[in-house]
């Protein structure tokens, strides 16, 4: 009898411990959003998004902006050799071979839902989350 109980103990640790786990995992997705917002500017009727290309590929990479406000994806390139130093966003027809130092790549949201991009295969990816 006391085996089984040591048994229950022990199970209930682990479940307890799981969902401590599930709970702390979940915060960073709430301090994503704040990321997103923090990251995209309105300047002269321009959203104007900030990211950095390093080889570890895009941070932040997730961004919500509008539809039918042009945009000015600035990339600060840090590591012109990496993979992702090739920008596409294919939904868009963009291909860009970002130099070091800055870069900007400008186009205009004409649909609400996800644009996804990524690095030249795929390693590295990210959305920009078209909201009206």
């Amino acid at each position: 009898m006391k085996n089984k109980n040591q048994k229950i103990v022990i199970i209930l640790i682990i479940i307890i411990i799981v969902a401590l786990v599930f709970i702390i995992g979940s915060k960073p997705a709430q301090s994503t959003k704040q990321t997103e917002e923090a990251n995209v500017t309105l300047e002269n009727g321009i959203q104007v998004i900030n990211m950095t290309e390093s080889a570890n590929g895009y941070s932040p990479n997730s961004f919500t902006i509008k539809k039918g406000i042009p945009v000015r994806l600035a990339v600060e390139a840090q590591d012109p050799y990496s993979c992702a130093s090739v920008l596409i966003i294919p939904q868009y027809k963009i291909r860009e071979f970002l130099k070091p130092g800055a870069n900007t790549i400008n186009f205009t949201p004409q649909e609400t839902g996800p644009i996804k991009f990524a690095c030249s295969m795929g390693m590295y990816t990210g959305t920009l989350n078209v909201i009206d």
